[in-house]
């Protein structure tokens, strides 16, 4: 996702979520939504070798790493909030920007596979050359996709952002539902199982509750983070 999805999501998760955040922190929580972005561009810049790594790096959290970094980083905010470091708004920041990530259709490992791995031709076999054009062609299809699907991410996010609101709101008066890192874990594996099906067409086409039913998804993922750190001794 891309700056106004990350820092949309976390602001109103922030402020309207099962445990209001002060305005200094719901700040800091909202720039960090997109820091780990901002580290890899400056890496990118800093010459051939760095942007080498870098690119390999960021693919890598973006993807496969995500929700590894999504725990990691709200166990870091749960220690720092229980032990009166003000860190850890910036720590729950970057578990927000992971959580988005690993719920973006097009940061599945398995999608981007399958898109490779597509044929029409199925004579291309015989012809090495042709078989790595169509891997390469494949791939370059699905960056395309990516791109546009983050695209429309952002263009609507104005439309529905009411309509996430009052599902977060809702949810948050839900108090009967609890987590712990293992249940967490294991709602990360599910939210990227139902989305990882979202196409393009599907970003273009849906009405605002349906694209709204998705966001919120990942919101409630973050809302869920921040009971971690707030009611986790």
């Amino acid at each position: 996702m891309r700056e106004i999805t990350h820092k949309g999501l976390a602001r109103l998760v922030g402020f309207y979520g099962s445990h209001k955040i002060d305005p200094v922190n719901l700040s800091i929580l909202e720039l960090s939504s997109v820091e780990p972005d901002e580290i890899r561009r400056e890496q990118l810049d800093k010459g051939m070798f760095e942007a080498i790594i870098g690119s390999f790096g960021w693919f890598s959290e973006h993807t496969m790493k995500a929700k590894e970094l999504s725990i990691e980083n709200v166990i870091n905010a749960c220690e720092a909030y229980n032990s009166g470091n003000q860190s850890w708004s910036k720590w729950l920041g970057w578990c927000f920007h992971y959580i988005t990530d690993w719920a973006t259709p097009y940061h599945s490992i398995k999608l981007m596979i399958k898109y490779i791995l597509d044929s029409e031709n199925k004579n291309l076999n015989e012809d090495l050359f042709l078989t790595i054009i169509e891997k390469f062609a494949n791939l370059a299809k699905f960056k395309i996709e990516h791109d546009q699907f983050e695209s429309i991410c952002e263009k609507r996010w104005q439309d529905i952002e009411p309509i996430v609101k009052e599902n977060i709101i809702k949810f948050k008066n839900n108090k009967k539902f609890s987590v712990n890192l293992d249940s967490f874990d294991k709602m990360m594996d599910e939210l990227s199982l139902r989305v990882e099906n979202r196409s393009v067409q599907w970003a273009n086409e849906s009405t605002n509750q349906e694209f709204a039913k998705y966001m919120t998804q990942i919101a409630i993922l973050m809302d869920l983070a921040c009971r971690l750190v707030f009611e986790r001794g």
